[in-house]
């Protein structure tokens, strides 16, 4: 809905002047810089350690990057001039809180154009452990602090006994099922908040321009009566004896307000007229986002190997509709009078599409109303970007004296680099310019740094990714006739997006209503009258001609044969194990269950089709059917050099009894299986299916190994047999992109050679009576259901024509691109050969980078918790968002360590040539 300019012009003039007077009579303030509006924010994390009567111990529990002390913010940190462009840029509450939290740093800026009339900044500050203030690098303020510097392993004065127990002596616990503070126990935790309160900022050090505010929040000691009310049997999930009651280095309020007459523009809400800002490009964007004026805008930092793809974003904001919207890039200026060209950079626009999870799993709490992420990514602007309102819910932040939002249409502008094969290595530069209707164009510096190393093609990665198209949800999403020439095109552009993280598995379901959710067989069968049949296989054929011009050569094409449907009928009474639970969850929602499998008939002369189900596999009076067709597939991909990437599909934690699995390869001699189960079906190498036919992939989600030591390594990516890591948790679409980034290098390098059983356009199609969205395809039919093993996955989403990537399936492509420059260097530091042609010092420097860019990985994924409803979050990275490792890991000059790991590439590479 459109805000109108008057409206708007009154929003922001209320936001301004929304600090009330914390004394009565006294004129209202300005909010200059508030806790719901952006900072510049860096994170150090340490293991907490409790005060022993004088003695620091600190709490080194679970795996190794657990228990290690992350760097430090560089020295000069506070100071004005200060490069904070790469940390990250969010809302003061944004990390959240954790007893991992050492050392919490922010930098406010604002601008002061008249020093004589900028009297009267007046700082509030609420928070746990000690804090710092600076004032344009100079201290202006400390509490609960020693004199002197702070040094990196200071800490604040501790707490009294006091706030962590109860008039009983027991600990005040997070659960308020146990313990419902009130009262005396309310009491008791309010203490544990310190403030700093009414500090004026020396006018001396103002100055006219940019100004920065600098806090520092330092942690205290837990106190010994953590360690005393210790409990070894605590939880066995997680075994930690320690129950902390509250995380000692933590934000809650932060706010620097000015009388109306200094004249200083608020950096609190979003201000009048078009901004462009800078996003990382693994932070999510949210329709609530804004930038302040005094808000530098710095280059669009890039980096990227040759033949990679580097990705960067700004954002686009205004207070009323965005219209016209248009961002062109120039050529890319290089060394040696070399370039990149224009056409090289792809241009998106970033609109409403998914959910991101916070810090507690379920909701936000770093803004003041529910935020809308935009996460889908279009390849042209709309012609009108509205300003979206959010109405006030139960669920939204409060914070007393908080400046109430403006709202505003918000665009973040994606440029995705792709680089030459035969780049030049070193600095790229260039500009994009964002145009808009009826105002002035805006511009941001471009900086790609091509790094000296080539990636492979996406065909030829070593990092198995599986992302599953299925074409019914395009055909429904976008109207169009199955197997049309429209529908067509729409599958290719999956596929198109499919190739960039180097997916190579395609299904065609020879029967219909699979898990997969196809309403028909993709071969359409001929009734001849007679008891024979004939075959339609033009769909199945022009499918996988799309899928080799989009895609690439398949690595395995999967044939559907069979579903769980298929004869559960005759075996539900007597299953066992997994297969029992997989038919009775079938029974339990009132399933019909087959005998034999489902599929489609057509009419040739009216192109009419219906579903049949035909005979048991294992009846022999099928057998003939199914050799034909089979025959038949097979002279087809025979033409097509396909015959080697055949497969059956699909097992999972049901399978076929050892009569379909013998039929099956009487009629498919030598296709091996493919499954995706919880447990597993191949165990041991050269276990068959009943003995009848091997199995060649699968995706498993339990009987997967993770190498959370560096010293543990795996190598995944070398096992002789294709297994993956299947993520089946339903929240993991929602999780962060830092989490897409890391899942393939948290796979290969354990013992998977990557990921698979991923949607790639399984985004929610269905709708119920009112026309909601009621799930995806996978829920289509209850008979065929897995149970939670069904997709709920998909890293594309729906664009206005077509399918669109999101931030998601970026933030994968990057993950993959920096596993293959890992698989290069471990397959070097692996083989004694080429080790020993690399030198020991250079071997060296690979693996300790690869061994503390591990403990990146895994910090990243971590709730970093000790207690509260997340603690077991700490180590079970699978099925949490970890959202405080990845704010954390956005400060963590993860870029840099993305060009260390190319660069080293590049070095091996070279000596593994002769070239160096």
């Amino acid at each position: 809905m459109r805000i109108p300019s008057t409206k708007a012009a009154f929003l922001i003039a209320s936001a301004l002047l929304a600090c009330a007077a914390t004394a009565r009579g006294q004129a209202p303030r300005t909010a200059i810089l508030d806790t719901t509006g952006f900072w510049r924010i860096h994170q150090t994390l340490a293991p907490p350690v409790i005060d022993l009567e004088g003695t620091l111990e600190p709490i080194l529990l679970g795996p190794r990057w657990l228990r290690w002390p992350s760097p430090d913010a560089p020295e000069g940190w506070m100071r004005p001039d200060f490069d904070d462009a790469g940390w990250l840029r969010a809302t003061a509450l944004a990390p959240g809180g954790s007893p991992y939290l050492a050392r919490l740093r922010l930098r406010g800026r604002f601008t002061v154009e008249d020093v004589q009339r900028a009297a009267d900044l007046r700082l509030a500050l609420d928070f746990h452990g000690g804090a710092v203030v600076y004032l344009n690098g100079t201290e202006i303020a400390r509490r609960h602090l020693g004199d002197g510097p702070v040094a990196p392993d200071a800490l604040a004065e501790g707490y009294p006994r006091e706030v962590f127990v109860n008039a009983a002596d027991s600990l005040l616990v997070w659960d308020r099922r146990r313990a419902r503070p009130g009262g005396d126990d309310g009491r008791r935790i309010d203490l544990r908040v310190r403030r700093l309160e009414d500090v004026v900022l020396p006018a001396a050090l103002l100055r006219e321009g940019a100004n920065v505010l600098a806090v520092e929040i330092v942690r205290a000691p837990y106190h010994a009566v953590v360690d005393q009310k210790k409990d070894p049997n605590r939880d066995k999930r997680f075994p930690t004896p320690y129950d902390v009651p509250f995380n000692t280095c933590e934000l809650w309020r932060v706010s620097l307000t000015a009388p109306a007459e200094a004249a200083l523009a608020s950096q609190a809400v979003r201000p009048g007229g078009l901004q462009v800002w800078n996003s990382d490009p693994m932070q999510s964007d949210f329709d609530l986002d804004f930038a302040g004026t005094a808000e530098p805008l710095a280059p669009v930092a890039m980096v990227a190997p040759r033949n990679g793809v580097a990705c960067g974003k700004v954002v686009v904001g205004c207070d009323e509709p965005i219209a016209g919207l248009r961002a062109t890039c120039t050529d890319l200026g290089g060394p040696a009078a070399r370039s990149i060209p224009a056409a090289a950079v792809t241009i998106r626009y970033g609109v409403p599409w998914g959910y991101e999870q916070g810090a507690d799993g379920a909701t936000y709490s770093r803004y003041l109303r529910r935020p809308t992420l935009l996460g889908a990514l279009e390849d042209r602007p709309r012609d009108v970007y509205p300003v979206r309102e959010v109405e006030a819910s139960r669920g939204d932040l409060r914070l007393d004296g908080a400046p109430q939002p403006v709202f505003g249409a918000v665009v973040p502008v994606w440029l995705t680099v792709r680089v030459p094969a035969d780049a030049a290595p070193g600095r790229y530069s260039g500009r994009v310019t964002i145009e808009t209707a009826g105002r002035a164009p805006l511009a941001a510096e471009v900086a790609v740094d091509v790094v000296d190393w080539r990636l492979a093609d996406p065909k030829d990665f070593r990092t198995w990714v599986e992302l599953i198209q299925f074409p019914d949800t395009l055909s429904l999403q976008y109207g169009v006739a199955p197997w049309s020439d429209e529908h067509f095109a729409l599958i290719g552009r999956s596929f198109d997006h499919m190739a960039a993280v180097g997916s190579r598995v395609v299904y065609v379901p020879l029967i219909a209503e699979t898990n997969f959710g196809n309403a028909e067989s993709m071969v359409r069968w001929i009734d001849n009258g007679d008891g024979t049949y004939a075959f339609d296989l033009a769909p199945m054929e022009r499918y996988l001609d799309v899928a080799a011009e989009h895609l690439g050569r398949p690595a395995l094409v999967v044939f559907q044969a069979w579903d769980v449907y298929v004869g559960a009928r005759a075996k539900a009474a007597s299953a066992t194990g997994g297969e029992a639970r997989a038919l009775e969850y079938l029974q339990e929602r009132g399933a019909e269950l087959g005998e034999g499998p489902i599929v489609t008939f057509v009419d040739p002369a009216t192109g009419a089709t219906r579903n049949r189900e035909m005979p048991s596999l294992a009846d022999p009076s099928a057998q003939g059917a199914w050799k034909s067709l089979f025959e038949q597939i097979r002279r087809r991909l025979e033409a097509r050099g396909l015959q080697d990437a055949a497969a059956l599909g699909c097992l999972t934690d049901a399978v076929p009894t050892k009569a379909e699995a013998e039929a099956l390869a009487a009629v498919a001699p030598g296709m091996p299986w493919v499954g995706h189960s919880h447990h597993g079906f191949n165990h041991r190498a050269g276990v068959t299916l009943h003995g009848a036919a091997p199995i060649c992939y699968e995706t498993r989600v339990w009987h997967t190994y993770f190498s959370c030591d560096p010293d543990d390594r795996m190598y995944g990516w070398r096992n002789p047999f294709l297994i993956a890591y299947y993520e089946r948790c339903r929240d993991v679409i929602q999780f962060p992109p830092t989490k897409w980034r890391h899942l393939p290098e948290l796979a290969i390098t354990g013992r998977q050679r990557g990921m698979g059983r991923i949607g790639a356009d399984y985004w929610d199609v269905l709708t119920d009576a009112r026309g909601r969205p009621a799930g995806p395809i996978s829920r289509r039919y209850p008979h065929s259901s897995w149970r939670n093993l069904d997709l709920y996955t998909s890293l594309l989403a729906p664009g206005a024509d077509g399918p669109v990537a999101t931030t998601r399936l970026e933030a994968l492509r990057q993950g993959v691109q920096e596993c293959e420059a890992r698989i290069f260097l471990e397959a070097a530091l692996t083989d004694p050969d080429r080790r020993a042609r690399l030198g020991d010092e250079l071997a060296q420097r690979c693996q300790r980078m690869l061994d503390e860019r591990l403990l990146y990985v895994y910090t990243s994924q971590s709730n970093l918790q000790l207690t509260g409803p997340e603690y077991l979050y700490a180590t079970e990275w699978r099925s949490r968002a970890g959202i405080n490792g990845h704010y954390w890991f956005l400060a963590s000059g993860c870029q840099d360590r993305t060009r260390e790991l190319f660069e080293l590439a590049g070095a091996a590479a070279r000596r593994l040539e002769g070239a160096d």
